[in-house]
Order: structure tokens, then sequence, then C-alpha cells
């Protein structure tokens, strides 16, 4: 178990079988298909022809564009509201491999469906349109609405002028401005509010240019209004008609795409489809091809390479398979295969960074440490088992994908950490008078520290020894003895000198301190190992005492797991000072006490138990991340990227889930 052994594959067939063999491979979902190095492409030159599939993919790529377009309008109009879980996991539609199928079949009906929504989306973008100059039109004319003269009389006679007007300021203002003239005219305010005053001004035409002048000066607006006919009133009652009408022509339409997006999850299944399809024509241009012949190469698990021959048998595919030496630089991808019990614990790498492909898989080991620092962290049996129901249920009900499922059974599992600790403890919902219990943290803190800092030493050491282990394999015995060993002896001995006389070594005492001696002595010469010169060895002497020094890092490691003791009692804290104030609640107010105490209970508990699982997922998660994985893990593998179906919107399940 750990990590999954891969092989370099290249398979090679006729270029007519390419489509149903790419296909093939594609349903599977178990190859990553890559390039051909220069060296690889290079060594036979048969295969020199390329395979130009842009036009094809080009035409993916219009399909996805034009079905997400429709998508995101049925969004626009009838959207789909989350539950809380899918407010973070995302809304999935759930599809039988049968019923998908059967969505397939109807292309025609895409097409159909597509071509309504994008009438419907034209429609409804000229209905806004035309509503926007309607309402424009509206504002304008409501301005003017106590404007008491058709259109056609406020077009004046060959002697008479009338216009209006539109100024910022208040009326008394423009007017002792336009009196300024000392010419005969009539001024009426039509309207006026804090945004200015519209007027209607009426002259005689051979002074036009003399009241123009005068209008400049209080920057006056020259208002024209489009024929209203009879009245301003009029035309405002049919222009609300116009857009009680437009309202309702939109609501129809509305009405239409609700009606269509019964058929949404036909959209998502050929988007999904369409972007398989596009990633499938993507993946066959890093083939080489003869004219009549094709090669791929690729990485596919050792166990699922007889799956791939057997299915490629069973459709009568005539092909060439055989497995290739990879490059020396090539990076081989990362799988992780653990036991059923450790697998939801890999949700904790994935998370920090795979493994290289030659390195230890950490995830047996940090799953049992996990499983105890979240249970002490949370410390409490109640909140464990309430976690345990939430994620059993999740299971349950919802249907999720991998990833998904391991965290909620990680998170299970984790919550079970808790109620074995809590019992311990005897903590349940930090209710007193509990008398089931092995000690109790709140009376004897300095335990829980001492039970902290311990688990803290072994992982650490543990760290260590999975080094020098590595070291070994790489054939690096004496690096393993000289750098980890000394290492490893020295770290030893300092901790039974600072404990000898807890743990009953102080008649020990000198044996200790002389074998801390020898430690150390031995970790500055194997810092000399491989020095030459005198400046050399005098520098390796120098870099040995460093590295003593270096080794506080270690202890201040040992320090940061007592942050698990610090959670333990923060949580049981916070929940006994809910119990006492529901309590006081309860005996302070005669019967609504009651209620008022529950209510107080119920959300103090469930505020304590968000933030209890809260830290202990994230301070749990840190100690394997920042003290452990620093000890020897790397990382930075490369993740294994098979020739998949990919969904986006849709999630495929069996007949039994459905």
């Amino acid at each position: 178990m750990g990590i999954t052994r891969m092989k370099k594959i290249q398979i090679g067939a006729l270029r007519e079988d390419l489509p149903q063999i790419s296909k093939i491979l594609q349903e599977l979902g178990v190859i990553e298909v890559t390039g051909f190095t220069e060296s690889e492409s290079g060594q036979d030159a048969f295969f020199k022809t390329t395979a130009d599939f842009s036009n094809q993919i080009s035409e993916a790529d219009r399909r996805l564009a034009e079905i997400a377009r429709a998508l995101g309008f049925l969004e626009q109009i009838a959207p789909v509201k989350p539950n809380i879980i899918e407010q973070f996991s995302g809304i999935k539609t759930y599809v039988t491999p049968k019923e998908r199928e059967q969505l397939l079949a109807k292309e025609s009906r895409v097409i159909e469906l597509l071509a309504e929504l994008q009438r419907c989306e034209t429609e409804i973008s000229q209905i806004q349109s035309e509503r926007a100059k309607v309402t424009a039109l509206f504002e304008t004319f409501n301005l003017w609405k106590d404007l008491d003269l058709s259109w056609e009389a406020l077009q004046g006679n060959s002697t008479i002028q009338i216009i209006l007007a539109s100024v910022s300021q208040p009326s008394t203002e423009a007017k002792a401005v336009i009196e300024s003239l000392e010419v005969p005219y009539y001024l009426e305010v039509v309207s006026e509010n804090q945004n200015g005053t519209q007027f209607l001004l009426s002259f005689e035409r051979e002074h036009y240019h003399e009241f123009q002048q005068v209008l400049s000066k209080i920057n006056a607006n020259i208002v024209h209004l489009p024929d209203y006919g009879s009245s301003v009133q009029a035309k405002l009652d049919e222009l609300q008609k116009e857009l009680a009408r437009l309202d309702a022509y939109e609501q129809n339409v509305r009405e239409q795409v609700r009606a269509l997006n019964a058929e949404r999850p036909l959209l998502q299944v050929f988007y999904d489809h369409n972007l398989s399809e596009k990633i499938r024509l993507e993946t066959l241009q890093q083939l080489v091809y003869s004219q009549r012949c094709f090669v791929m190469t690729g990485w596919v698990p050792a166990e699922q390479l007889l799956r791939v021959e057997n299915t490629l048998k069973r459709n009568n595919i005539r092909y060439i398979l055989e497995e290739v030496e990879p490059q020396p630089d090539e990076e081989i991808p990362t799988v992780l295969r653990n036991k059923k019990w450790a697998t939801p614990f890999e949700y904790l790498v994935h998370s920090y960074s795979l493994p290289q492909y030659k390195e230890i898989d950490p995830t047996p080991i940090i799953a049992p440490f996990f499983f105890i620092f979240f249970g002490i962290a949370m410390g409490d049996a109640g909140y464990g088992l309430v976690l345990a129901l939430i994620c059993a249920g999740l299971l349950i009900k919802l249907k999720m994908g991998p990833m998904g499922r391991r965290i909620s059974w990680m998170f299970l599992i984790s919550g079970f950490g808790a109620v074995i600790f809590g019992l311990i403890t005897g903590s349940i919902f930090s209710l007193e008078n509990i008398n089931f219990k092995l000690f109790n943290p709140l009376e004897n803190p300095i335990l829980l520290l001492i039970i902290a800092l311990g688990l803290g030493v072994i992982q650490l050491f543990l760290g260590l020894f999975i080094s020098a282990y590595a070291t070994v394999r790489e054939g690096r015995w004496i690096d393993a003895l000289c750098n980890q060993g000394t290492l490893i002896f020295f770290l030893a001995m300092a901790i039974l000198v600072m404990i000898k006389d807890a743990v009953g070594l102080s008649l020990y005492s000198n044996t200790l301190m002389y074998l801390l001696l020898i430690a150390a002595a031995s970790m500055v010469l194997a810092n000399v190992r491989g020095k030459k010169g005198i400046l050399g060895f005098i520098g390796g002497i120098l870099g040995g005492f460093y590295n003593i020094y270096g080794t506080i890092g270690f202890f201040s490691d040992i320090l940061s797991y007592s942050r698990l003791m610090a959670l333990g009692l923060s949580g049981g804290v916070m929940g006994g000072i809910m119990n006492q104030l529901a309590w006081m609640l309860v005996e302070g107010i005669p019967i609504v006490g009651w209620l008022l105490g529950a209510t107080v209970f119920l959300f103090g508990h469930c505020l304590n138990l968000a933030l209890s699982l809260l830290g202990a997922y994230v301070h749990s998660s840190r100690l394997q991340y920042l003290e452990f994985f620093g000890k020897f893990f790397e990382g930075g593998g490369k993740p294994f990227t098979p020739l998949e179906n990919k969904q986006k919107y849709t999630f495929v399940i069996n007949e039994r889930e459905a």
C-alpha cells in the first residue's frame, strides 16, 4: 500500500480505429496520455505525419459556448437555490448511465431548445431596450405633466414664440434675470423641485435672440418635446399602458423560459459531453502518426493494465501494447492507494502536496495521529457523536464525488476519536457529575499537557526514523547513520537527561550525561565526514556544533503540541459556561426559564461545536504539515490526470444510488 506502481506504455493501432480506441480509454479513465519526448519521437522516422484537430476543437468550443450561454440564461431567469451543502460543493445534476445515454440521444431537441432559448433571450433583450426608451420618455414628459397646452398650440404662430426651458436654480432667480430685458413676455412655472425648475416662456418672435442670450446666462436648457397630441397627461397615460404591455410581454416570455427550464439536465449532459469530447480531441494532438497508424504513450496504474488490454480485446480492437522504460528525467505521476481505514485521510495529503513517486506516502502514518489529535482537541464525547451522525447522514443522503466522501468519512472517523477521549475524561456536552472517567483535564491539566507533549515526541521521532528509512532505501546507509542516526541518538539522550527525575532515572544521571556528550561528539564527527583540508575540517566541526544548536527547533516543535491541551480545555470550559448560563435561566425564571435555558443550551453548544470542530481540524492538520512533515516529507508530486470524462454540471450515479 501507499503509492501505486505506475507503468509507462505505448499503444499502436490503425488510424481508422482511433476514434473508438480514444473513446474506450476515456470511458475507462485510467490512462494519462503524455506527449512524446524529443528522443522518443525522433526514434522512428516512420511516424512523422501530424494530425490537425483544430477545426473539431473549435467546433466543440463553439458548442460549449452556445450551451453555456443558454444555461447562464436559464440560471438568470430560473435560478436553482443551493442547499447548505451545495453552497460549498456546488450544484450537480445526478443522472444514471442509462439516463445519460437517453439524453444524449436527443441531439435534435438540443438544437431546438438552444434556438428557443436564444429567441427568448433576444426578445427579453429587445423588451428591456424598448422599456428603457419608454421609461426615459415617461420621465421626460412627467416633468411637464401640468402643462395644459396641446403640442400644436405649443408651436406658437407667426408672431408668438413659445419655448419650454429647464434651469437648475429656483424660479425666482430665473424670473429676475428674464425681467431685465424689459420686453413683453409670459412665463409660467410648470414644475419646480430641489433638482430645478421647468417653465414655459412666451414672447414675440422678433425678440427671440434677446431671450436666447438671457437664457444662456442662466444656463437654461431648451426642451423640445416630441409630438404628444392633445395633452401631456394623455401622453403619460399612453406611455404607462405601453410599460404595462411590455411588462406583461416580458413576463410571458419568462414563463416560456421557466417551462423550458425542465429540460436543463439535457443541456447540462450535452455540455459535459462536449467538454469531454474537446478534452479527447486535445489529447489526440499529442499522439504521433503515420499515414495509416498512430502511437500513443502514457502512464497507467499497474493493476489497471490488464483491464485496459481486456477492454480493447473485448471490443475487437487491433492494437499493439508494450511497456516502455521512462526517461531518466521524466516525472512519474503519483496515485495514492491505501487500505479502507486510511483512504479518507488521503484528503489531508492532497490538501498539502502529493508525495513524489519514489517518496513514502504519509497517509497511513498521519491517519492514527490525526484521529488522536482531533479527539483530544475536540475533547467531548457529545460533540464527537453529533459530528459522526452528521457525517453519516451526509454520506447516506447526499451523492458526493470521491473527495467529498473521503472528507465526510474522515470527520466521521475523527468524531469517534472525540467520543473516545470524551469518555476517558468524562466530558459529554461538558455536563457535571459524570462518574465514568479516568481523569478530569480541568482538575489535572498537567497530565493532559504531558500526554500532548508525549504524543509530539513520538510523532517527531517517527518522522526522523522515516527520514532515515528513506535514506537507507536509496542505498545510503552511511548517510542515514551519520545524519539521522546521530541526531536521533542526541535528541533521545537530551530528553532523557531532562526527564530523568520524573521517570526514575536520577541514579543514572552521570551515565546519561556521558551518553549525551558522546551523542554530541558523534554529531560533530559525522559532520566532518567527507571534508577535505584543514579549512574543511574546521568548517565541519563548526557545522556540527551548529547542528547541535539547531536541535532547539526540535524541542520548539514538541512544544507546539501543547496546543492540543489548550484546545481541549477551552472547549470544555466554554461548554461548561453555556451549561451554567442555561441552568441559571431555568432556576431564575419560572416556566419560561426552561424554554430560554434550552435555547441558550442548544445555541451555545452548537456554537462551541462549530468552534471546536474548526480548531480541532486546523490545528491537528497544522501539526502534520509543519511539525511532522518537516522531518521527512518533500512533496511536490505530479498528480495523475487520466483521459476521462469531465463533468461540470452532472454527476453520474449508479441505479442503486438513484
